[in-house]
């Protein structure tokens, strides 16, 4: 017969198991778009203004381009390092599975996961873009919002859950982090054309961070003996606005203590949109070596932002024995209840509110492309991306088609987040005065129905991209602009 202590921590698992499945199926799903990764595919599309996002070195082909609000771009991206939708859950013989329903099952999850994993969301949107020529100076301009979520979690995690425990196993978590942030982004460049074998590009940017929350350090530890043993040692950073954390004397509290802020005014939140600033930079470099040939690089968000306002210094440092639930039979009912007190009132957390600062993620492009003919051409691309220490690398080939002045295509196949069938799609049309453009470095190849809405699901693919843009496009045809600087008449004397 199973203890008291056996039976919680069994319905304890179960229910945390759920609530894991259905966090990864929302994020995995798409359902959880709630932060932008700059598409691959963008880098050598020719036809599409904004690809100096990917490389400010790039000089849009028109020489005025104006973009429609809230659309010019639109962004989102969503990345798993380890997982996709069928491995979290699936639908067999007429029922829902999930990944802790048969041994077999957690064994092929269990498998997939590395001693630490990734999640990032993220969401873009321009709320004004325009950029113009002058001379061989080209101007670009952008207000941007940005969102951003990227997460790690460790597989020792899964593997408690799932395997359970012997005396002696010890389970590390540290590598459990988040980095959360929310700012809008006002951006200046300038493409320069050095000569016709070398172009520089240069964006400065303000930003304005609006909302953050990162882990600086993490350890944290379950050791089970004859008795458990929880270590949780972490800091963390946040901006919360609307947040209040009050705090006792010795500056502690716990979850429950939080609450949500009332009565804020217009000027409250001014300075919640404006009074966390910061700086950043982007750089970028096309060489001609011969005829053909263009090698690039681009060095994107080098940058900082300095975080003043509703800000939040989380620490906690503290050592958990569990030795089992004392049973009262008086109160039998709310004995789990009291548990979870036990805990709330044991992980207490300090928090101070000085300004912190923190750094974007940095990412470095590295690209070659051949002009195979006018209308075609190639292109190779590593994407790496520099993020708390941890370097995340992904590598894309393309091919880049021009048909007719009004068309531009491109498709690509990458390797990211440890998955080799990814198929991007990007194209770009210009009806007159227009622009318009679809780009997806992911096409998913292979659908599952959810049952209760019908809805199709990408149940194999751990990465997800989609950009839109519109824009209003004037001065591209070049040809015409060349005959405008010859005589009508020629003397042939």
């Amino acid at each position: 017969m199973k203890t008291l202590t056996e039976i919680i921590m069994a319905n304890f698992r179960i229910v945390i198991l759920k609530i894991i499945a259905l966090f990864f199926y929302i994020i995995l799903s798409g359902g959880g778009y709630i932060t932008a990764q700059q598409s691959n595919i963008l880098y050598f599309m020719d036809g599409v203004p904004q690809s100096y996002l990917v490389n400010p070195a790039n000089q849009p082909r028109c020489n005025l381009y104006i973009g429609i609000p809230a659309i010019s771009p639109f962004q989102v991206f969503i990345g798993n390092s380890s997982l996709s939708v069928s491995d979290i859950m699936w639908y067999e013989n007429d029922s829902t599975r999930l990944f802790y329903n048969t041994l077999t099952a957690q064994e092929d999850f269990l498998n997939n996961l590395g001693k630490s994993n990734f999640i990032s969301t993220e969401l873009s949107t321009n709320i004004f873009s325009f950029g113009f020529k002058s001379g061989e100076i080209y101007y670009t301009y952008d207000l941007t919002e940005r969102v951003s979520f990227r997460g790690s979690y460790p597989g020792d995690l899964f593997k408690f859950f799932l395997e359970g425990n012997e005396r002696g196993d010890e389970f590390d978590m540290s590598s459990t982090g988040v980095e959360a942030v929310g700012f809008m982004e006002f951006a200046a460049g300038v493409t320069h054309s050095v000569n016709d074998q070398l172009k520089l590009g240069y964006r400065g940017k303000i930003l304005f961070g609006h909302a953050n929350i990162s882990t600086r350090r993490t350890d944290l530890k379950l050791i089970t003996e004859e008795v458990w043993t929880i270590r949780s040692k972490f800091e963390a950073n946040a901006t919360l606005p609307g947040i209040n954390i009050p705090t006792d004397e010795e500056g502690n509290f716990t979850f429950s203590d939080i609450e949500s802020q009332e009565n804020l005014n217009t000027s409250d939140y001014i300075k919640m949109a404006t009074a966390n600033k910061g700086l950043a930079i982007d750089l970028g470099v096309h060489y001609k070596p011969i005829d053909n040939l263009t090698l690039a690089a681009s060095l994107l968000d080098i940058g900082f932002i300095r975080w003043k306002n509703n800000t939040y210094n989380i620490s906690q440092d503290v050592e958990y024995i569990y030795d089992g639930i004392e049973f009262d039979y008086s109160r039998r009912d709310s004995v789990f209840e009291d548990f979870l007190d036990t805990l709330d009132n044991t992980f207490i957390f300090n928090n101070t509110q000085e300004p912190y600062t923190s750094f974007l993620g940095a990412k470095l492009y590295l690209g070659a492309k051949y002009q195979i003919i006018e209308e075609i051409s190639v292109g190779l691309l590593s994407r790496t991306e520099i993020f708390k220490g941890r370097i995340r690398e992904q590598l894309a080939l393309s091919a880049n088609f021009y048909p007719i002045k009004e068309i531009a295509a491109s498709l690509s196949y990458s390797v990211m987040n440890k998955s080799f069938n990814n198929f991007g799609i990007g194209l770009s049309f210009k009806p007159g005065p227009f622009n318009i453009y679809l780009i997806t470095d992911n096409i998913p190849l292979n659908f599952a129905v959810e049952q209760s809405s019908g809805i199709p699901i990408p149940n194999k693919t751990r990465a997800l991209n989609f950009r839109f843009g519109f824009n209003l496009v004037f001065g591209c045809d070049k040809e015409k602009a060349k005959m405008k600087d010859q005589p009508l008449v020629r003397s042939v004397l």
